[in-house]
């Protein structure tokens, strides 16, 4: 994934006019804008995957001990 989104972003750099950019500028900035990129698309993933996570781990909490299975439920949200 960094090396498609480096040269997406690498491939629009060599388009820019020499005029309307500073000579190190963008280039300088490259690494960072897809490290930020990366980061934020791994935390959207592990966010969805952990909704599940929790979901099936209450469901399977209820299952061995009943109603009680909401106590970690409200302590998580006070």
């Amino acid at each position: 994934m960094r090396s498609a989104l480096l040269d997406i972003v690498y491939t629009q750099t060599l388009s820019l006019e020499l005029a309307s950019a500073s000579k190190a500028a963008p280039l300088g900035l490259i690494g960072a804008d897809v490290e930020r990129i990366a980061l934020t698309l791994e935390k959207a993933h592990e966010m969805w995957s952990c909704t599940i996570e929790v979901g099936l781990a209450i469901y399977l909490l209820e299952r061995q001990i009943g109603w009680p299975c909401v106590a970690p439920i409200v302590l998580a949200l006070c």
